[in-house]
């Protein structure tokens, strides 16, 4: 385990924690994980460690707004973030220990979001979701805390396709196995967006969809655990020719 500044934007850096296997394969899988919003890489510890255990270098980034650069919070978009993780994407396929045709991505709710917008313009194998945002176009420029909640969530709530907003279409276009985990009784993600992203990703080499019984957005940490579990089988599962 080791810390890493990525620099993202201007002068700016973020900071992550790159996690390595102990096999001495010449090359690994490469896994980048994406925290919620208001939230930090600390939340993805646990499965960044198990995927190292199991032959990926992983990486878990604090987004520009969390971690050392919370004071940006309120100034902070959706694009400046997208560009935080494209740069953290490329810092990790520029190892010469990371085979760059095995990356997974794996982001929560904000990250989810980010990771869908990433996948759309980087060569990604796995992608997996636990109840992905989604936002309204004009709420990528502006500063994501002054996005107004009640309006998006009547968007949320809506029927959808992948014309109507750069989210759904940027699922459209992943070639990646997706997993899709749901939250039963999740109030910020609703059961209706979940049929969005998964009516959207119609290029995906395959796609999986998890409901987890009796969870909120949050999750208690015995329905993280079981989240986790699922992460990792599933990419167990799809993994072939990779590692």
């Amino acid at each position: 385990m080791k810390t890493v500044r990525i620099a993202t934007a201007g002068k700016r850096k973020i900071e992550g924690t790159m996690f390595l296997p102990k096999t001495s394969r010449q090359r690994h899988a490469g896994a980048l994980f994406l925290h919620g919003w208001r939230s930090d890489r600390q939340k993805h510890i646990v499965p960044a460690q198990l995927l190292a255990e199991i032959g990926f270098v992983s990486l878990t980034v604090d987004l520009r707004g969390h971690g050392k650069t919370g004071e940006l919070e309120p100034a902070v978009s959706v694009r400046d973030n997208l560009r935080d993780v494209l740069a953290a994407y490329d810092l990790l396929i520029s190892r010469d220990d990371v085979d760059r045709n095995c990356i997974a991505l794996a982001g929560f709710s904000y990250g989810g979001f980010l990771a869908i917008l990433l996948a759309a313009e980087r060569k990604v194998r796995w992608l997996a979701l636990r109840s992905p945002a989604l936002y309204r176009d004009e709420d990528l420029e502006i500063p994501k805390a002054e996005i107004k909640r009640r309006g998006l969530m009547a968007f949320r709530r809506r029927q959808l396709s992948p014309a109507d907003c750069a989210g759904l279409h940027a699922a459209a276009s992943v070639q990646a196995h997706v997993l899709l985990i749901e939250a039963e009784h999740d109030r910020v993600v609703p059961r209706q967006q979940i049929r969005n992203y998964l009516k959207a990703f119609q290029r995906a080499r395959s796609v999986t969809h998890r409901l987890i019984r009796r969870a909120n957005h949050a999750m208690s940490p015995e329905h993280y655990r079981v989240a986790v579990g699922t992460l990792v089988e599933w990419l167990k599962a799809t993994g072939r020719g990779c590692g």
